[in-house]
């Protein structure tokens, strides 16, 4: 709002605030102080807006009374504190600058005066919204400034803002003809006031600006999801050549089994007839010699179930994010249509809600955890895993109740594992071996043919003083082995869509 803008809604504000009572102070935005005024002898009510928006701040009247937060900020509660039922003593202006004052006539619980003002400085890089008292000391602001060449803090003194000098005119130079004046079109062409006229075009742009800059952001912020998505697709398309070649450690394993009278502990390499080729040729295949020949079988078949297993985890995740990738396209389309702030705020809000699939999220900086993993066991009966070291203790010493069942692998980090357990029932074989099998997995002996697993009741799981998020004590204990079964695996990790192997 320039300074001819100001002076024109001031106008024909001064006659209709003249003695006015100001009723109430909104907040709608922190960069808005909204004042309603009621003057008896006309029974008007006036609803005023200050905005110190950086690119359109601006003071006019307003055709309807917007709407408050329920938790009003801190300078609207301090207005509403010391402004209120006060009356206005006059309204002006610093001339030739957009600054509008607002002088009031106030009065205490115990009945004593006092002239306190409002200052809106709508100019400059920082405009504000200034309560001074009578003597001139900033009682508070809407925003505070601590640095710069004047601080505005409660209790400091007010000081204007230097006038700038008048700008001269080269040697030679002539002046260009001024510019045109939107809101004096306005009030000129369609008949509509000062206050109306700003209203109508400032507002409007303010609304274009904000919507833009929304739209910018979440565009921003879909193109980041989107580089994120495709990188990983990239990195699932490497860990698939990695994970190849499963069928040739299986056919090795086959070969090394059938000739294990060939092998002796030591050995580097063994030469063999590959007998699934029609020519019978002689392969020599390489051997880890300080294992014995069925060692070194049982080797080559835990390379295949571990690549296979890897494979088919990959491939759950390209198809998910191929879905997302899909999903970006329509993220785009509804960011490029919406044209009112609010449609971007809800995209925006929708942006934040967690997606499932573990190898793909939104961007990073509204990344959430929602709780252990859940898993249905072959009985029906809900597996709980926990998903880090908080998460571990929250699980076990929050969530699980007495008589649940605990399981974590022997002698090692790893996972919680929580069996929920009616009182009086005892847990299912099929469904101990299948929380073992998680246990397992989520340990740092994933992928090992064999794995000791420890379980026992909650109720018989303690934590030490002081010690660390995941460390607990165990007593009255049972171990068991599992081994790594992949079928057994992926029915469990099919039973919870949101969540999928590592690999």
């Amino acid at each position: 709002m320039t300074a001819a803008q100001l002076a024109a809604c001031i106008a024909e504000l001064a006659p209709r605030l003249a003695g006015a009572r100001l009723d109430a102070v909104l907040q709608p935005a922190e960069h808005e102080v909204v004042l309603v005024f009621f003057r008896r002898e006309t029974s008007e009510t006036s609803t005023l807006l200050l905005s110190t928006h950086p690119r359109f701040a601006r003071a006019h009247l307003l055709a309807h009374k917007p709407q408050a937060p329920v938790s009003p900020p801190r300078f609207c509660q301090y207005l509403r504190a010391h402004l209120v039922n006060a009356r206005v003593l006059s309204l002006g202006q610093t001339p030739e600058e957009a600054l509008l004052r607002l002088d009031f006539v106030a009065r205490d619980d115990d009945g004593r005066e006092s002239r306190p003002a409002l200052l809106a400085e709508l100019f400059g890089r920082t405009p504000n919204v200034i309560f001074v008292d009578e003597s001139g000391v900033i009682r508070d602001a809407l925003h505070h400034e601590r640095e710069g060449r004047r601080p505005v803090l409660p209790g400091a003194a007010y000081v204007p803002w230097p006038k700038p000098p008048p700008r001269s005119l080269p040697a030679g130079a002539t002046a260009s003809a001024p510019s045109v004046d939107p809101v004096d079109d306005l009030h000129r062409a369609r008949g509509l006031s000062w206050n109306e006229a700003a209203e109508l075009f400032l507002g409007e742009a303010e609304r274009a600006w904000e919507v833009e800059r929304r739209r910018v952001d979440l565009a921003r912020r879909i193109a980041r999801w989107k580089k994120r998505l495709a990188s990983t697709l990239a990195s699932l398309a490497r860990a698939e050549v990695e994970a190849g070649g499963a069928d040739e450690d299986l056919r090795r394993g086959e070969l090394v089994k059938a000739n294990l009278f060939r092998i002796r502990t030591g050995d580097e390499e063994v030469e063999v007839e590959d007998f699934y080729q029609p020519e019978l040729p002689r392969v020599r295949l390489p051997l880890q010699k300080n294992l014995d020949g069925k060692a070194n079988a049982e080797r080559y078949f835990h390379r295949y179930r571990k690549r296979k297993l890897a494979i088919e985890g990959i491939a759950r995740r390209k198809a998910d994010v191929e879905r997302q990738l899909a999903e970006v396209a329509g993220w785009e389309e509804r960011a490029a249509a919406a044209t009112r702030p609010e449609e971007l705020d809800a995209l925006a809000a929708a942006l934040d809600r967690p997606r499932s699939g573990k190898a793909v999220r939104e961007p990073k900086e509204v990344r959430r955890r929602e709780g252990p993993r859940r898993f249905v066991s072959a009985d029906g009966m809900t597996i709980l895993v926990g998903q880090n070291a908080a998460e571990n203790d929250e699980l076990t010493l929050r969530i699980a109740s007495g008589h649940d069942l605990w399981l974590h692998a022997q002698h090692g980090a790893g996972a919680h594992v929580v069996v929920r357990t009616p009182r009086g029932k005892t847990v299912p074989l099929e469904t101990l071996l299948d929380a073992a099998a998680l246990a397992a997995h989520f340990s740092k002996f994933r992928g090992a043919a064999r794995t000791e697993v420890t379980y026992t009741e909650r109720k018989h799981v303690t934590k030490p003083r002081r010690a660390p998020a995941g460390l607990v004590l165990v007593s009255a204990v049972k171990n068991l082995q599992v081994d790594q079964d992949p079928a057994r695996l992926e029915r469990l990790f099919a039973s919870h869509e949101a969540v999928e192997p590592a690999n």
